[in-house]
């Protein structure tokens, strides 16, 4: 052996029964394998093998019968496995017949991320193998050093959570893979695996804030006009109030959602039409009723969101400006237009289907759609521009629940809340 690219040797063990060695190779593991014959009285070829770097040695291999007298080659394959020629022109082969397991480091999903909110969700694993043989676990934790006891085995294609060992919002994630060739003739093998997951780390954005008349058409900001802020997810949905609001929704330019100027009061605590829709009533009335100065928000102020009152579901807070768009003071014309849209939901609560029904006082474009309460869309039951007239839409096939139903015509909207029973 030599330990120095072959300037200096030294002897080490060999075989004790061996003799005329004819080949030695040395494979991926560090294993030595050395062919030849035995020095017993009838000559058989031999392969012996050490795991120790020739500390000891074991025979591996011994022919007898019409078998070779002595194994004249010997090579390993990349696969695994040993291939040995011998005297009487037979070339013999041997696989690994065995089990075992490699486990992957552990890989810190958020690294790189400022942010660790818990937001992880597991997606489907999948692998290529060569065999059934090839098995897959997965475990997650939330401590690097506390992982728990591997799970049971996750099916290809399938999301690892139901094995029982990982869990979303876990930031550290590992798997094993396990393999058992099960016949000397088969090296199973994993050719690659990928773990799919999507996390949450953006904050919760304003999408859009937009003024609206009320149905009184005096000029200006009156009792009954409102701002309607959507967030482009779902937010929780804090109590927004006149004591609050010019904190958790500073507006620009100094001024104020409540009346007088910010002494007074807004109409009725922030209604959370969705849990991605907010609606505020203003008011002209004073603190303690009456009628009072309109308060001082306009058109095209910013709305600032105060960075940790408003945020998603895994806690992150919106932090994102928008400017306010629409009109608190649109023409009479205009708004006699839109005063004959009309939305009924006929019977409401209802068992398995309903109909909708809507009126478009003029060509414009209709948006027609179901919400469920977390803001995803259920169903759309229009989207294209509708002439003048009265529409009616049946809808049936939702499960049992609370949802939110919402017209859009132009730059109006109605939205009535849908109880379904099954």
């Amino acid at each position: 052996m030599s330990s120095d690219s072959g300037r200096g040797w030294q002897e080490i063990n060999s075989p004790s029964l061996a003799a005329d060695f004819t080949h030695i190779i040395c494979d991926i593991d560090n294993s030595l394998y050395i062919s030849g014959k035995s020095n017993s009285k009838i000559p058989k070829g031999m392969v012996y093998r050490s795991k120790d770097r020739g500390l000891s040695w074991d025979t591996l291999f011994a022919t007898s019968g019409w078998l070779p007298s002595r194994i004249i080659a010997l090579a390993q394959s990349k696969v695994g496995f040993l291939f040995a020629g011998g005297d009487t022109n037979v070339v013999l082969r041997s696989g690994y017949c065995s089990n075992g397991w490699m486990e992957s480091s552990v890989y810190d999903i958020f690294q790189g991320y400022p942010v660790v909110n818990g937001s992880l969700e597991f997606g489907r694993i999948h692998f290529t193998a060569n065999s059934e043989l090839v098995k897959v676990k997965v475990r997650s934790s939330c401590i690097l050093d506390s992982m728990p006891e591997w799970g049971s085995y996750v099916p290809n294609d399938s999301n690892p959570i139901y094995s029982g060992s990982a869990h979303n919002g876990d930031r550290y994630i590992q798997y094993r893979v396990e393999a058992n060739s099960g016949s000397q003739l088969f090296t199973p093998a994993m050719h690659d695996i990928c773990l799919r997951y999507k996390m949450d780390v953006e904050s919760p954005i304003i999408s859009s804030a937009v003024a609206y008349d009320g149905d009184s058409i005096a000029p200006g900001i009156d009792i009954d006009d409102y701002v309607v802020i959507e967030f482009n997810e779902p937010t929780n949905t804090p109590f927004i109030e006149t004591a609050n609001i010019d904190r958790v929704l500073r507006l620009s330019k100094g001024h104020s959602w409540r009346s007088d100027a910010g002494r007074g009061v807004i109409k009725m605590p922030g209604e959370w039409i969705t849990p991605k829709a907010l609606k505020i009533y203003l008011t002209t009335l004073k603190m303690g009723g009456g009628m009072g100065y309109p308060p001082t928000i306009a058109e095209q102020d910013t709305v600032y969101p105060d960075s940790m009152t408003i945020c998603d579901k895994w806690g992150t807070a919106c932090i994102s400006p928008c400017m306010i768009t629409g009109k608190f003071d649109i023409e009479e014309r205009e708004k006699l237009e839109v005063e004959s849209v009309e939305l009924r939901v006929l019977p409401n609560p209802f068992i398995q289907s309903t109909s909708i029904k809507y009126q478009v006082p003029v060509k414009n474009r209709v948006g027609l759609k179901i919400y469920d309460t977390a803001g995803r869309v259920v169903k759309v039951l229009a989207d294209k521009e509708n002439v003048a007239g009265s529409y009616t839409v049946k809808v049936e096939g939702i499960r049992s629940g609370v949802y939110f139903v919402r017209l859009d015509v132009g730059s109006f909207v109605i939205i009535q809340k849908l109880i379904c029973f099954l």
